[in-house]
């Protein structure tokens, strides 16, 4: 049985093919601020659970660069996707 492909899917599939790459990036990067944002709810459990009631400091600045790196990884991913970046890079 040959595949024959539609003269419309084939022309659709030239013009996203360019763009194909940049698309990628972006819903990686969705994907990767998503999960920075659902890292913070479990940083705040073990910080109630185990840190607090141990009285660690060192986990308590552990703790700390956590929530610090999660928030800047979600406003760098956005940021990136918002401004287009992974389009201009991919595509120019």
């Amino acid at each position: 049985m040959s595949l024959r492909l539609n003269p419309q899917f084939r022309w659709f599939v030239r013009q996203v093919k360019p763009f194909l790459r940049a698309h990628l990036l972006s819903v990686s990067m969705i994907v990767l601020s998503s999960l920075m944002f659902l890292l913070d709810p479990l940083l705040i459990k073990w910080l109630i659970d185990k840190v607090l009631p141990k009285r660690d400091v060192r986990l308590l600045l552990l703790a700390a660069g956590g929530f610090l790196s999660c928030r800047k990884e979600t406003c760098v991913c956005s940021c990136l996707r918002r401004e287009g970046f992974w389009e201009s890079i991919s595509v120019g």
